[in-house]
């Protein structure tokens, strides 16, 4: 704003010089632009305007020259101009570029959080698979064993019967043995009172047993 005011007031005094020199008749823009500039501004009037410019004599060369002054100085003004703003755009080019370095760095922390969050996850999710596994492994070896061990008392179970079967079977009376058997039982005849039936020994249990109680 301040620069603004500046070069209105540069402005209106170029034009007020160049009234002065050119016998203070203004055409153009210069017009509205001086009758703004003696409204508003607080500084006096140029002494031709004063004196109603009839004492202003300036030639051809003097008016020439205030008008080439005036573009030199309208040239400087607009340089200035854009030098400034070359500036603010270069500013504000910087600013962008701090603002999208910070977006990037903000980015790529993110990213790397996010990396190191997922990493952690996958560091226990192995460990509670390979803990799983060791547990399946050892209850598989435990059932392995079991298995094992059944299958070793069956076996001894299997053979301890077979061989007692094959034991009882010396006795067993087969076809081819038959004869021989009742002719045994024929020639060697056993006493029937030597045998003792078991409905005997269930009815003789109680009789012993009621005879100790009495002594």
């Amino acid at each position: 704003m301040a620069a603004r005011q500046a070069f209105a007031r540069s402005i209106c005094t170029l034009i007020r010089n160049e009234a002065h020199q050119g016998g203070g008749i203004v055409r153009g823009f210069g017009a509205p632009c001086l009758a703004e500039c003696n409204s508003s501004a607080s500084m006096p009037p140029a002494v031709g305007q004063q004196r109603g410019f009839a004492d202003n004599s300036a030639s051809p060369s003097d008016h020439a020259k205030a008008k080439q002054d005036f573009q030199r100085s309208m040239t400087d003004l607009r340089r200035q101009w854009y030098e400034q703003g070359k500036t603010r755009a270069v500013a504000r080019a910087e600013k962008r570029e701090q603002a999208f370095r910070r977006q990037e760095a903000f980015v790529q922390r993110a990213k790397q959080l996010r990396e190191l969050r997922q990493g952690a996850q996958q560091a226990k999710y192995a460990k509670q698979q390979k803990r799983l596994l060791a547990e399946k492994a050892a209850l598989k070896e435990t059932n392995a064993q079991w298995r094992t061990a059944r299958d070793n008392i069956y076996a001894k179970l299997h053979h301890s019967r077979r061989k007692q079967l094959i034991e009882q079977s010396r006795t067993w009376i087969t076809a081819d043995t038959l004869e021989a058997r009742i002719g045994h039982a024929l020639d060697n005849p056993i006493p029937l009172s030597g045998i003792v039936l078991p409905s005997e020994e269930q009815t003789d249990a109680p009789k012993a047993q009621s005879s100790s109680n009495g002594l």
